[in-house]
């Protein structure tokens, strides 16, 4: 998979709600959390999330899987449409001081910069969808950071199942030579199945990127777990 020529920040940031420096402390008292019902599974057994079968959220996701000419595709052709849509992306992640992030689009040559579509309508389309693609939008895509800082809050709110779904990324220099130096944990161990990774020279003369890809042999990768 290779890099795509624009890049644009992922939409699914809402996944990392990060404070600001000032946090207000409310105090409020705790909700008794109500019992779930009995859960519908459906025939295709792609419904996994708990909801009481009564609510209107169960409903409508009842008569989705019913009716929606799409659910009823193989789950092998479904996988290609959400791949088509999704993939091959570029996401560039960028942070500010107020610890908050925001969007950025670049590309990394001379042509004018475009903004371009992730498909994420398609993750808001229904349960059942996000269910299926939500996974998939960070293994077919390359997550780059603008910073070491932004590198770190992204980090601090994933879990490492997400961390482990990343196949290929691009990381900053101030990052990669605090890595380097041995300050930061080995990447294996962060992200264990990157097999693409990239480090991102800012040069502020000319005020833009240079990509210098790194493939690393498979070889080097068993060493260094070994």
């Amino acid at each position: 998979m290779g890099f795509s020529k624009y890049c644009a920040l992922s939409l699914l940031i809402s996944d990392y709600r990060i404070a600001g420096w000032c946090v207000r402390v409310i105090k409020q008292r705790r909700k008794t959390p109500k019992p779930f019902g009995s859960t519908l599974k459906l025939r295709n057994e792609l419904l996994k999330t708990k909801i009481d079968e009564g609510s209107e959220l169960m409903q409508i996701s009842k008569r989705n899987a019913i009716e929606s000419p799409l659910l009823h595709l193989p789950g092998e052709i479904r996988n290609k449409i959400w791949e088509y849509v999704l993939s091959n992306h570029l996401i560039s992640i960028h942070g500010n001081s107020r610890g908050s992030l925001r969007e950025y689009v670049h590309s990394t040559d001379n042509d004018k910069v475009t903004r371009v579509s992730l498909g994420k309508r398609l993750l808001s389309a229904c349960r059942q969808i996000h269910e299926e693609t939500s996974t998939m939008f960070y293994a077919i895509n390359t997550i780059s950071f603008n910073s070491k800082f932004t590198l770190d809050l992204f980090l601090s709110h994933s879990t490492p199942q997400k961390l482990g779904l990343i196949t290929s990324m691009g990381v900053p220099y101030d990052y990669y030579k605090f890595y380097n130096e041995g300050y930061c944990k080995k990447f294996h161990e962060i992200f264990p199945n990157v097999k693409h990774l990239s480090i991102d020279d800012y040069v502020a003369g000319h005020r833009q990127y240079i990509r210098r890809l790194l493939w690393t042999p498979k070889d080097s990768i068993e060493k260094e777990k070994k």
